[in-house]
């Protein structure tokens, strides 16, 4: 091969590795809006909402069951401005599991203190970004959610 057909080469194989690692950060970057179809974002078909806190020891559990309108509203309200970015390394503080029951379906969102988050379609196969842990990227008021616990 000549010196021109190896710097061809080069650059192209760079090429492909850079859109490789370009794609990848793209796809690392969401919100919850992105993450949730929109069959989700009527909050008029949402029958109510379950969250469980889990403390420090495997006994320290709470629930609350919502079905007030107006909480459901201000809850999905805030989820729905939440930008993410997904994680490797996550520390796991107060576990928040939250199930929003809709018509017919499932929508569940673990949430961790200080600031990470996973959202499950509970729809059997789903695309990879569902299987991923995420941090909070953007103001979250958390204290809609402690507040239910006080």
């Amino acid at each position: 091969m000549s010196d021109k057909s190896w710097r061809i080469f080069i650059m192209v194989v760079a090429l492909i590795i850079l859109s490789g690692v370009l794609y990848s950060a793209l796809q690392s970057v969401t919100s919850f809006r992105e993450l949730v179809p929109d069959r989700y974002s009527d909050t008029q078909k949402i029958r109510d909402i379950s969250i469980e806190k889990f403390g420090d020891r495997w006994d320290d559990i709470q629930r609350v069951e919502i079905t007030d309108p107006d909480m459901i509203d201000r809850i999905m309200n805030n989820f729905s401005e939440v930008k993410l970015i997904r994680t490797e390394n996550y520390t796991i503080g107060t576990y928040y599991y939250i199930r929003i029951n809709y018509e017919h379906t499932l929508l569940t969102i673990m949430y961790t203190e200080p600031d990470n988050m996973r959202i499950d379609l509970n729809q059997g196969t789903q695309h990879k970004r569902y299987s991923w842990t995420y941090k909070i990227a953007s103001p979250f008021d958390r204290s809609i959610i402690e507040d239910l616990f006080k």
